[in-house]
């Protein structure tokens, strides 16, 4: 039995090295020809494979349909060097069996001896084909491109005579499908290097939990520490990996394997961590995360193959799964000639080195000397950024591929560029255009202090008009140690603080005029007698309105040069020199004691500015206002604590310096130095600007009349002197009418008149007596039990009574329309309160006085000369037009029924009273 046909792998032996090298008139054998053949497939299939690459180069795609599968157009090259080009796409809608009858593929064979399950796309055309099964995207099929090669010997032999016609050698493309289990199997037996970098892990630089907790400076650092400790242990186990998977190369690059060497470094590192360069170490080892990132994705790019060899996949390419054509294809492997392949590997040996020239250039800086770098953010590779100051000046050869490529490292921007020779524009960054960086790097701060720091940066913002911002927030709970807070943060509240202090200083300065107009005018009052000087409660009234009018001036002296400060802070300061605001309430006290008890003599016919100094509340608005702004203050100034402001600003990160238009926010500790910095992606930053001197207000013209136009006090004539002089009229009037019926009547009624008027002369006296002298004259000061009178006569006490309990609520009434602190509305209640009031009053005088005349109660002397006193007081209050009119009626009739001369004399007393008065 004939050998079966296999199919044939031209560089499945050893290649051929030598040939025949024809001559002149030499006799060629088969033997010849065939290795000259053999010798220039062979180096044309290795060219292909080892300057080229294998696999799918492009095309061959799937379009899968319910009962049908085209093959699109395409290249490929298997591992033995077999050009695949398939120039149209073909449908197939049928299959054919394909089995051991078929030239062997020894990957079909996976036993050596059975034949994995197979069929062959073909068309209708095809008399052995069948249709395709449905739905065929269901079918767990997988096309497989074979290139059989194959040779055919057509010689036939009969005997001894044979015609030797050769063997023809032809190469057939046939696409299978298989069973995915079987393709898997077909896939490539060689892993590239980008496989290998699938197995290695995507590093995460872990983030420090930055929150409200971290109220001094070591939490602060434990933050950082805990972090930097999580990326260390994530960098041992992905170098330890490494290290495993990739020891040729690391052998190649570094003739041992580092990765040991690299761990201890990274523990080292770790070790020396501290409260001033936590943030320092943690950027350090965001630098190896990122660079460890970027070597495998280039490791992930170094796609090629050298020297791929023949058995990975020599005759065949997968195509993909009907199921998803995307899924087990033969993938392109380029050859390490190709240029994208030699650069993603030239880049990958370089981020390989990187790594171990960020551990040996890492050192903890001390410079003092501040810069500002512009750079890029963490959007961009670590290799395109400003070079960090926490790296010596050697790093900058191994810091960006393509610099380093070009021989352009001194290009590299970075705070040591003048120790690595960096270039014009390296040395001097700000000197030039900076619109194309996003954020700028801030070094040789820590440790120095904030208040330097800061004024030192901000004069470089100033200078080099850079686009961000400073703050300054404190690493500790206890405000007391603060170093960086605005003079003042001047607000609305300062501003009506320093209108309220007008007010008071208008008011003080109109009361100290009001007070020496007051004191000239009572003084005058009791020199031309209008007033006695002496009252019930008042010694001397000219030494009580003096001694206010002295108190008034030393109390405006006191306030004035602290309410005329135009600076806030000017104000508190001479407010606590000067104290001004300890004794107002008493001395406003004293004011009101002096007004009190020269009621009987003064009158204010307008609210006067005592009254209103004494019943606005602008003093104590003013220490209110103070605590108002302390309070303020010390809320503003929680949000200079570090706990404080990670709650308030949640986007706070450390980026070594901060973003275009956005903030560098400076952390220090207790003693001021600077021991981080932050950074928000926004502008904040507290005003600290000069206190502003607010102008001297003017006082508008014509909008109250000034205090020297006011008379401000209304002398008062005492009761007891108007009636005397009352009374007095009426004795003479009567006495003029007596004179003249004696005149008339001559002697014969001389007697009878000179009788009538010691009669009437001792009633009108003892009207006075008993309306002014009522203690003297009923010994009344003993009544006990609230009475007011004890005149024998039941009903007349409790009229009396009465009277005066109208005559207390009228004068409490009076007492209320006169403050100045009730609205319109009150006001005007106040006042109809007040008229009912008076009419009451009026029409109880009127019965009280009816019931007298009609008892003819003797009011001159005894307890009806108290009731005599309270009618004429009571009667004084009613100045209601109406009222006062009515009661005037009343006693007008009264007077003419009254029989009695006392009586007469006291209702015509009451009747000229309420006229004066009404």
């Amino acid at each position: 039995m004939a050998d079966p046909i296999k199919v044939l792998q031209l560089l499945g032996s050893t290649p051929a090295s030598t040939y025949t090298v024809f001559e002149r008139d030499q006799v060629l054998t088969h033997g010849q020809l065939n290795e000259l053949s053999l010798y220039l497939n062979q180096q044309e299939r290795l060219t292909r494979t080892n300057l080229v690459g294998v696999g799918v180069i492009s095309g061959l795609d799937l379009a899968v349909e319910d009962a049908a599968v085209t093959v699109g157009p395409g290249l490929g090259i298997t591992t033995d060097g077999d050009l695949v080009i398939r120039p149209e796409a073909v449908r197939y809608t049928h299959s054919k069996p394909y089995d051991d009858k078929q030239p062997q593929y020894a990957p079909f064979f996976p036993d050596g001896k059975t034949i994995n399950k197979l069929v062959e796309l073909t068309d209708e055309a095809d008399p052995l084909g069948t249709p395709l099964p449905t739905p065929l995207a269901k079918q767990d099929w997988v096309v497989v491109l074979l290139v059989e090669t194959s040779e055919l010997d057509p010689d036939l032999c009969i005997g001894e005579n044979c015609d030797n016609l050769g063997r023809k050698a032809m190469t057939k493309i046939r696409l299978l499908l298989a069973l995915s289990d079987d393709a898997k199997a077909l896939r490539a037996t060689f892993q590239p290097v980008s496989e290998r970098a699938r197995s290695l892990p995507d590093m995460l630089a872990t983030r420090p939990q930055l929150n409200t907790a971290m109220s001094n400076t070591t939490l602060f650092m434990s933050r950082y520490r805990d972090a930097c400790n999580e990326v260390l242990n994530a960098l041992n186990d992905a170098l330890k990996q490494f290290g495993q998977d990739f020891a040729p190369e690391l052998k190649s690059l570094f003739g041992s394997s580092p990765v040991e060497a690299w761990q201890l470094r990274l523990k080292d590192i770790f070790g020396q961590i501290t409260i001033g360069n936590a943030q320092l170490i943690y950027g350090f080892f965001k630098d190896m995360v990122d660079t460890w990132n970027a070597m495998v994705d280039a490791l992930l790019d170094t796609t090629a193959i050298l020297l791929p060899g023949t058995s990975a996949f020599p005759k065949h390419l997968l195509l993909g799964s009907l199921q998803d054509p995307t899924a087990l294809r033969t993938a392109f492997f380029p050859s390490v000639a190709d240029t994208g392949a030699r650069e993603a590997a030239a880049r990958a040996g370089f981020l390989v080195r990187k790594l171990q020239a960020q551990m040996d250039c890492f050192f903890v800086p001390e410079d003092t000397v501040l810069r500002i770098t512009p750079s890029m953010g963490e959007e961009v590779a670590l290799e395109d950024r400003a070079i960090p100051w926490y790296y010596k000046p050697d790093i900058s050869t191994q810091w960006n591929y393509r610099l380093n490529k070009r021989q352009q490292s001194e290009t590299n921007l970075g705070y040591r560029a003048n120790d690595y020779g960096g270039s014009v524009r390296a040395r001097n960054p700000l000197g030039s255009a900076i619109a194309g960086y996003e954020m700028f790097r801030v070094e040789g701060h820590l440790g120095g202090d904030v208040n330097k720091v800061r004024e030192e940066l901000k004069a470089q913002v100033a200078q080099y008009n850079l686009p961000f911002k400073v703050h300054a927030v404190l690493a500790h709970n206890l405000k007391k140690f603060i170093r960086i807070r605005p003079q003042i943060r001047y607000t609305d509240l300062h501003r009506f603080h320093y209108l309220l202090r007008q007010d008071v200083a208008v008011r003080l300065d109109e009361g100290q005029r009001f007070t020496s107009k007051f004191s000239e005018n009572m003084q005058a009052a009791v020199q031309q007698k209008t007033i006695p000087d002496q009252l019930e409660n008042v010694v001397s009234v000219t030494q009580v309105v003096q001694t206010a009018r002295n108190n008034m001036e030393t109390l405006s002296a006191k306030a004035q040069p602290a309410l005329a400060k135009t600076r806030y802070t000017a104000y508190r300061e001479e407010t606590r020199q000067t104290a001004w605001a300890d004794k107002l309430g008493d001395q406003l006290q004293m004011l009101g004691d002096v007004r009190s008890k020269l009621g009987e003599v003064a009158r204010n016919d307008i609210v006067s500015p005592i009254d209103s100094l004494i019943q606005t509340t602008h003093p104590i608005w003013l220490n209110w206002l103070d605590d108002l702004i302390v309070a303020r203050d010390d809320r503003e100034d929680d949000k200079l604590l570090l706990s404080r402001f990670v709650g308030d600003h949640p986007s706070l990160d450390h980026l070594g310096g901060t973003w275009r238009g956005g903030t560098l926010v400076l952390l220090y500790d207790d003693n001021g130095k600077v021991v981080g910095d932050f950074a928000l992606p926004y502008t904040y930053e507290e005003v600290d600007e000069p206190e502003p001197e607010e102008p001297v207000l003017q006082r508008p013209p014509l909008l109250r009349p000034p205090i020297k136009d006011i008379t401000p006090v209304g002398i008062v004539r005492p009761i007891k002197l108007d009636l005397d002089s009352l009374v007095t009229s009426r004795i003479d009037t009567q006495f003029a009418v007596s004179s003249k019926k004696l005149d008339d009547r001559i002697l014969a009624l001389n007697t009878d008149v000179d009788n009538r008027l010691k009669f009437t002369t001792s009633n009108v006296e003892g009207l006075v007596k008993g309306a002014f002298s009522v203690k003297e004259a009923t010994g009344a000061a003993g009544l006990g039990g609230g009475r007011l009178v004890a005149t024998g006569d039941t009903l007349l006490d409790e009229l009396a009574q009465d009277v005066d309990y109208k005559r207390q609520r009228v004068q409490t009434l009076v007492d209320l329309v006169g403050r100045t602190d009730l609205t319109v509305d009150q006001r005007s209640k106040a006042q109809n309160m007040l008229t009912s009031a008076q009419g009451e009053l009026g029409a109880a005088v009127g019965i009280t006085a009816e019931h007298v005349v009609a008892s003819k109660t003797n009011t001159a002397s005894g307890g009806a000369a108290n009731v005599a006193s309270i009618l004429a007081q009571s009667t004084m209050l009613v100045t209601d037009s109406a009222a006062s009119t009515k009661l005037t009626a009343k006693l007008g009739t009264l007077e003419v029924a009254a029989t009695d001369q006392n009586q007469k004399v006291l209702i015509g007393g009451l009747k000229n009273i309420g006229a004066i008065r009404g």
